[in-house]
């Protein structure tokens, strides 16, 4: 499953078996992208998906504990107050918990695993400018050098920052436009040219 909807864990059938599935096909997606060094899009819905996760168990915990309270028993010997709560759980809401509960650390072991292929990619890529360096950076051209095959694959860029509520990402688009060997009489510096 390439997809997994905005409201996946709410949507059509309520059923932990049928969720927990839906969620395992789409976590074979995600462990298939990240296999193949893969991070967009799939890293971003992980954390978007993750976070919806959060903010539903953050509601559902504060509506029950907002929901009154009645009174159950009174301890004389400690002189307290035994609150029973109002609110019960239907068993939609349940299935909902018991789903959150299966899925919330799937959902954090993936995001921790695209963290770290992410910090690796910018440990090992080296960029160099070729030639005059222009003001404007947020559109060009970038030329990537395979050393196993002295192929030079040049790709067309454009980069934008992407605002959430909390933080601030850089993303990349880039569109491929050809490959060029590679030698002495065809360096990166020719191929800038053409």
């Amino acid at each position: 499953m390439e997809k997994l909807g905005k409201d996946w864990i709410t949507d059509g059938l309520i059923d932990f078996e049928y969720k927990k599935y839906l969620m395992l096909a789409y976590m074979q997606h995600v462990d298939a992208n990240f296999s193949a060094t893969k991070l967009y899009p799939v890293l971003g819905e992980l954390v978007h998906h993750y976070n919806n996760l959060i903010k539903l168990k953050r509601s559902k915990d504060s509506l029950s504990n907002d929901f009154p309270k009645t009174l159950a028993q009174i301890d004389l010997i400690h002189a307290e107050l035994g609150y029973a709560s109002g609110f019960h759980d239907s068993n939609e809401l349940k299935c909902i918990e018991e789903i959150m509960e299966f899925a919330l650390p799937f959902f954090e072991e993936r995001i921790e695993t695209g963290k770290s292929i992410y910090e690796f990619v910018e440990e090992q890529l080296i960029m160099k400018p070729v030639g005059i360096m222009p003001i404007y950076r947020d559109e060009g051209y970038v030329m990537l050098e395979d050393s196993s095959a002295s192929d030079v694959l040049v790709y067309q860029y454009k980069s934008s920052i992407i605002e959430s509520s909390t933080e601030k990402y850089r993303s990349l688009k880039t569109r491929f436009l050809f490959r060029e060997r590679k030698s002495i009489s065809n360096s990166v510096d020719t191929i800038k040219s053409h």
